[in-house]
């Protein structure tokens, strides 16, 4: 066997190994915090002073009050760096006389669109759970669209309020069959959030190879909403 044979076989399994490893959903060993700096400190920031009233409100659910965490964490960092769009009033007319083909925005610290908050809602209506009924109003409380789409609008301002769609978003995805467990549903529900209530994981793990997470305005580099996920997740997880 030749040296040059035996060469060519390393680096195939080299190769094969790297590949495996990415598709184990490793994440990247990028530390975001040192990247986004004064950004990732003022959303740390956030959830220390307001642990007090987020983790009874979701505990209470038996979720993980770190997983859910993770999962919001990226847009905690985005909303610290880009606020709510200075159109915001326009948007949110367009989104109330229109629905969300015409503006699909985002409100708020979760930075939470109304079609996500839609989605959620209609999954709950199809779901026979109490826990899960009383998180959020019934929608055949609402006379028409437009008036529904002005209350979800209105109601995303409130900052319980997107807590209890996060809660409901990880009640939703806790019980699916095939939804893994540990670190991989993290990554898969970061990949998921403000999409999606509900989606089959080999579909989310689609989503969560796509490097969406961008801020231009600190850095020209996009990265993944799970890799951005999983390092806030890291370093809290013995919290």
């Amino acid at each position: 066997m030749t040296a040059k044979y035996c060469l060519s076989v390393l680096i195939i399994l080299v190769a094969l190994q790297a590949s495996t490893f990415k598709a184990a959903g490793q994440s990247s060993a990028v530390d975001f915090s040192t990247v986004l700096g004064y950004h990732w400190q003022a959303a740390e920031t956030w959830v220390s002073n307001n642990e007090f009233w987020i983790r009874p409100e979701i505990e209470k659910y038996n979720i993980s009050f770190n997983e859910a965490v993770a999962v919001i964490f990226p847009e905690v960092v985005r909303f610290s760096i880009m606020r709510d769009s200075r159109d915001k009033a326009i948007l949110k007319a367009l989104y109330v006389n229109n629905g969300k083909a015409y503006a699909d925005f985002s409100i708020g610290i979760l930075r939470m669109k109304p079609s996500f908050a839609e989605a959620v809602r209609q999954e709950l209506s199809l779901v026979d759970d109490s826990r899960l009924q009383k998180i959020l109003s019934r929608r055949h409380s609402y006379m028409d669209e437009r008036r529904y789409r002005a209350m979800i609008s209105d109601e995303l301002e409130d900052i319980r309020v997107q807590i209890s769609y996060v809660t409901a978003y990880m009640l939703l995805n806790a019980n699916k069959p095939a939804m893994p467990e540990g670190e991989e549903r993290i990554r898969l529900l970061a990949a998921g959030y403000n999409e999606t209530p509900v989606m089959d994981a080999e579909r989310l793990r689609l989503k969560a190879d796509e490097k969406l997470f961008g801020t231009d305005t600190v850095t020209e580099e996009k990265y993944l909403y799970c890799d951005v996920a999983l390092f806030w997740y890291r370093q809290h997880q013995d919290d």
